[in-house]
């Protein structure tokens, strides 16, 4: 840290960076379906827990992704919030669209969705992403749009 630089400044740069990566994440990664962008944006070390899937490494994250973009072609991620506090963001993003393709078994149904998706995100000294936690997906109201609870198989 160089002598005119206080430890806020260096917290608000850090903060500042994970949070550049996470609309990075969402408006590139979901919304221009670039999942390659995991591979800069996500630690080596990365895990993914809960929601429709148990956990998952980078590679795992990634097919998940793919797949939820084959069940859902029309997906729209729209940024609601985003919560700093340190090293973990906790992130509030609409997520919308049509249950239009099949994947794993699970036949679409056609039926559209529009909900709220609330993630806990933490990030490594780096600014990339080292787990994400899914804190709130309602596992009642996706039984109503796929006609079961699905669960990502890797």
């Amino acid at each position: 840290m160089s002598e005119d630089q206080s430890g806020d400044d260096v917290l608000d740069t850090t903060v500042s960076r994970c949070i550049d990566n996470l609309r990075r994440w969402f408006g590139d990664g979901w919304g221009q379906r670039d999942f390659d962008l995991i591979d800069e944006l996500f630690a080596p070390e990365f895990q993914a827990e809960g929601g429709g899937a148990a956990r998952l490494d980078r590679l795992g994250y990634k097919a998940y992704c793919e797949s939820i973009i084959k069940m859902t072609p029309d997906l729209s991620t729209h940024v609601v919030e985003l919560i700093p506090a340190g090293d973990i963001v906790v992130s509030r993003v609409r997520t919308s669209g049509t249950h239009s393709g099949e994947v794993q078994g699970h036949r679409p149904t056609g039926r559209t969705f529009d909900t709220i998706v609330t993630d806990v995100w933490k990030f490594d000294d780096d600014g990339r992403i080292i787990n994400r936690v899914n804190a709130e997906m309602d596992a009642e109201y996706l039984t109503k749009i796929f006609g079961k609870t699905p669960r990502f198989k890797p």
